[in-house]
Formats: structure tokens, C-alpha cells, sequence
């Protein structure tokens, strides 16, 4: 493995011949094995700086994403169903997700916060949006709901949607709005997998800045060595002279 990491950091030569698929390979191997409590004599041995080692992090991590896309952005086959809201049974959009939860509603957090929808509130255990345009789903403003439930490694979200104070939308009254949330969930794994990705990438940039530090530190101390050890033989030839 030691080849591997030396392959990218050393010896960029050999690693540009490689086919495209074991550059990925290898990629993957690099990514797997940094172990960050090593990563200072990396920083050394290779003579990388911490902004180059920050684009191969980062870059190994897209590899990954892109290699595990298709596995992970499978159809979440989103249907129609009912959830309790202010103790009625209300039609909603419902599809679940191999992912913990809290990540599930981040990410979800964040993709409506992109979309526009405003300040969040927080309504009976869901979070609330009132009044958006939802272009994607539909022409008219409508109140938002989103409620994500379970656990470690699987998560069920609830999308609502309505226009007026209980008029939610159903198959019934807007097929073409249901459909489209439906569609809205069932392209929702692209968006964690890519939230997930940049929760990764900040965590390996901090480690870095943080290897970085201690390599500076050990560099600062090595150079202090160094120095006394000239001082002392500059010391000894002397004493070695008046002898």
C-alpha cells in the first residue's frame, strides 16, 4: 500500500500511464489508507504541500462518489400514502432512504434552503415552510411540510404539500403535483450522497490544515536540532585545535 500512496505523491510519471480504471482503483487505495495520524511524515516524505495534498483528497473522494453513484442513486420508489398532521390523516408523498436519518434531514434541510423556500420553522415535529413557490411541483404557493423518521441506517421522509391551511394536495385533486414530488423524492439520493460528500471533504480539508501544523511544528523543532548540533561540533573541532 505504501507503493500506492508513493505511485501518486513520488512518482507521478508511472501513475499517468495507468489505464483509467486502475487509476481509480488506486485512488480508492490512497484514500482508504491515509490514516491522518500518519499523515505528517507523509507530508515530509513526499515534499507535498498541504494545498496539493488537499486536491488529491479531494479528488480521491469524487472518484469515490462518482464509483459508488450507481449503487446508491437507485429510484427510492416514492408513493402516495397519508401521515398525521395537526391530528388528521393528510395525503403525502412518502419514500425511504438506506442513510441515517439526522443526514437524511440535513441534507434535506439544505436542498429546500437551496430551492429558496425561506426560513424554516418547525411544526408539530415537522419542518415548515409556508407560502413558497415550489416551481418544480407547482404554479401556485403552497405550504411545505417535511417530517424524516428512523434511525441509524435507514430513514423515511413525509412531504406534504398544500395549498391553503388543510388543502393538501392528493392524486385526487393534483395527480401532476404528486407526481412531481414524487419525482422530487425519488432524485433525492443524489443529494445526500453529494451532502455526504462535502461533510467528507471539510472533514479531510480540517485534518489537513491540522497535519499541516504538526508538520510545521515538527519542521521548526528539527531545524532547532540541527542548529545545536552544528553549534556542538563547531564546539568540539575547537576543543579538539587547543589540544
Amino acid at each position: 500500500m505504501i507503493n500506492a500512496l508513493l505511485t501518486v505523491f513520488v512518482q507521478p510519471a508511472p501513475f499517468l500511464r495507468l489505464r483509467v480504471y486502475e487509476k481509480i482503483i488506486l485512488y480508492c487505495k490512497v484514500i482508504y489508507v491515509i490514516n491522518f495520524s500518519n499523515l505528517v511524515w507523509m507530508l515530509k516524505y513526499a515534499g507535498q504541500s498541504i494545498y496539493t495534498m488537499k486536491r488529491i483528497v479531494t479528488k480521491a473522494l469524487a472518484v469515490m462518489a462518482i464509483m459508488a453513484t450507481p449503487m446508491l442513486l437507485k429510484a427510492q420508489n416514492a408513493s402516495e400514502g397519508t401521515v398525521k398532521f395537526n391530528k388528521t390523516e393528510c395525503s403525502a408523498v412518502i419514500a425511504e432512504f438506506d442513510y441515517p436519518a439526522d443526514l437524511v434531514k440535513a441534507a434535506l434541510a439544505a436542498k429546500l434552503n437551496q430551492a429558496g423556500f425561506g426560513k424554516q420553522r418547525t411544526q408539530r415535529g415537522f419542518m415548515a415552510y409556508k407560502g413558497v413557490n415550489w416551481n418544480e411541483v407547482s404554479s401556485e404557493k403552497l405550504d411545505v411540510y417535511a417530517r424524516v423518521d428512523g434511525k441509524k441506517k435507514r430513514a423515511t421522509v413525509s412531504l406534504l404539500a398544500a395549498k391553503g391551511y388543510d388543502n393538501f394536495v392528493s392524486n385526487s385533486s393534483d395527480p401532476a403535483a404528486v407526481d412531481r414530488m414524487k419525482q422530487f423524492l425519488n432524485g433525492f439520493a443524489a443529494d445526500i450522497v453529494a451532502y455526504q460528500q462535502q461533510l467528507d471533504i471539510r472533514q479531510k480539508e480540517a485534518d489537513l490544515q491540522k497535519a499541516q501544523k504538526a508538520y510545521n511544528e515538527h519542521t521548526r523543532k528539527q531545524k532547532k536540532l540541527d542548529e545545536d548540533r552544528a553549534k556542538l561540533a563547531e564546539e568540539l573541532d575547537k576543543l579538539k585545535k587547543t589540544n
